[in-house]
């Protein structure tokens, strides 16, 4: 899979890079189907946060595996208390 996701510290991870890290936050495999590439898909993306440091002083402090971390254990919490949907 060529695409990428390319977090907060400029490391570039191959897709599926992140979805192995997911797995394993997650605990079990995922169902991932690859198809062909499909008009309108990004193959590459990137998240500069330069102009948000200069102009708000925001300074990234979680990595990627961090945060999914955070999500994962906040989306289960939400799940604890019967909140499935956003």
């Amino acid at each position: 899979m060529t695409a990428t996701v390319i977090n907060q510290t400029q490391i570039i991870l191959d897709l599926n890079e992140v979805l192995d890290i997911i797995q394993n936050i997650a605990g079990k495999a995922a169902k991932i189907v690859y198809r062909d590439v499909q008009k309108g898909d990004v193959r590459h993306t990137l998240a500069d946060t330069n102009k948000a440091k200069k102009h708000l002083g925001y300074i990234p402090e979680v990595d990627l595996k961090t945060g999914l971390k955070e999500e994962w254990k906040w989306l289960k919490q939400l799940r604890d208390l019967g909140i499935e949907e956003l």
